[in-house]
């Protein structure tokens, strides 16, 4: 091979190794911080915003709701960042997961405590949301699928089958839930002249509090039927699969 033949393809040789070096280690793209991933980032900073809400829940409504709105956004927001820079991850799945039952179950101790009337109500939603969860991500293993939504051909019914396969749906009814808990929190509360920010002002305070919890209430319904079902189905899977090893 004449030398001048020899030097280009060192060249584009070398060329292509840093081109497959700035694919494989830049931020934006797979990279092995699994830890350092976009989505990731935003999980955590989930946490926080989540943590910041609880904080303020008795003395800014303004604060609280805007904290809170922002967590749950982040949601949708890791989601998308996971699939655009295709930073999907074992460990991403699971915060993601975790996280949504950390800020359901801080919103619902936080309106516990605000109305000990609503006590009982939240022990009960907490206990079927972490259950049905938990059971529902063990059964999805036990069949051996890489993601907790991947439903179809399962022994799943179809409101749960549909609830994962569609974004639309599954949004809906997680924003109906959310926004039911969050209104009544608002309600719970006592607004004393501290809290009765701008956001209380524009929204109409407490009618329009109670107008978001009625809308939300059947959305919330779905979630939680949803929810018994998936804990069911789940838990029918994980017992074939004990019976077809004994």
């Amino acid at each position: 091979m004449p030398p001048g033949a020899r030097a280009t393809r060192a060249m584009t040789s070398a060329r292509a190794r840093r081109g497959e070096k700035s694919k494989t280690d830049g931020f934006f793209t797979r990279h092995r911080s699994v830890f350092l991933y976009v989505p990731n980032l935003i999980g955590y900073g989930r946490l926080l915003a989540c943590a910041l809400a609880m904080a303020r829940a008795f003395t800014d409504v303004n604060a609280f709701t805007m904290l809170y709105a922002l967590s749950f956004a982040c949601d949708a927001i890791d989601g998308a960042c996971a699939r655009a820079f295709e930073q999907s991850s074992t460990f991403g799945a699971a915060l993601d997961m975790i996280t949504d039952r950390v800020a359901t179950t801080a919103l619902l101790t936080t309106l516990a405590c605000a109305d000990e009337r609503f006590r009982l109500s939240a022990i009960a939603l907490i206990a079927l949301d972490v259950s049905s969860h938990w059971m529902h991500d063990r059964a999805m293993t036990t069949l051996g699928k890489a993601s907790h939504k991947d439903v179809g051909g399962t022994r799943y019914g179809w409101i749960t089958r549909y609830y994962y396969e569609s974004r639309l749906f599954m949004g809906a009814c997680c924003v109906g839930a959310e926004v039911m808990y969050v209104s009544l929190h608002v309600l719970a509360i006592d607004p004393t002249e501290r809290t009765r920010t701008w956001v209380w002002v524009i929204s109409g305070g407490t009618a329009t509090f109670a107008r978001l919890a009625r809308l939300a209430a059947p959305l919330w319904a779905v979630k939680q039927w949803t929810n018994v079902a998936q804990l069911v189905s789940a838990c029918r899977i994980l017992a074939a699969s004990d019976a077809v090893e004994t």
